[in-house]
């Protein structure tokens, strides 16, 4: 199997219709700068050269699961600082006002339209990059998703580093890869589904 390897090109991003709820609270505010600080504080030395990754392998949701399980066990990060996030990457396209969005009554910026995939992002060091790759690849079954229902452009695999093939991570993604039987390949955006 074939991976399309891109450089990052993620929104995370939601519509705004009259049926969904905003909050806006100042003890909202309040608490989001306060885990912002305590992660800045709490960042060990070991976490200074990090990168954002993204990951996409099937629903995003038991993906960014896994990840979370993973900055838990491999990183030893708790609650409050937890980077997976899951959001959408691979596409070349936005609406007119900028959003990519999940599936909606309105069909507004639907992200399938759009030529996105459902991605995890994780903020990772550097150092540990390996134990990510290694994570995400063992989410794959014999070399396909583990819900063989994901199929379809929204469901593609793929993954996004800083710079893509020029990338530092790039060598060692790659031969995670193919020590899994697969192999990378480099993505335009609004790539099909490669299984």
């Amino acid at each position: 199997m074939i991976l399309p390897i891109i450089a990052l090109t993620v929104c995370f991003s939601c519509v705004e219709s009259s049926t969904s709820i905003e909050v806006r609270s100042s003890s909202v505010n309040k608490m989001s700068e306060l885990i912002a600080h305590q992660r800045n504080d709490q960042r060990s030395a070991v976490e200074q050269d990090t990168s954002d990754v993204y990951f996409g392998v099937g629903c995003f949701w038991h993906v960014q699961h896994e990840f979370v399980d993973a900055e838990r066990n491999i990183l030893d990060r708790n609650d409050l600082d937890l980077t997976s996030r899951a959001g959408y990457a691979g596409g070349t396209k936005t609406d007119d006002e900028g959003r990519v969005c999940y599936h909606n009554p309105d069909n507004v910026a639907y992200y399938g339209d759009l030529g996105h995939g459902e991605v995890v992002s994780v903020t990772i060091p550097d150092s540990f990059a390996n134990d990510f790759f290694t994570v995400y690849f063992d989410l794959f079954v014999n070399g396909d998703r583990a819900d063989v229902g994901d199929r379809g452009l929204e469901y593609r695999s793929l993954v996004g580093i800083p710079g893509g093939r020029d990338s530092t991570l790039y060598a060692s993604l790659a031969s995670i890869a193919e020590s899994k039987g697969m192999s990378l390949q480099v993505g335009i955006g609004d790539d099909p589904d490669n299984f």
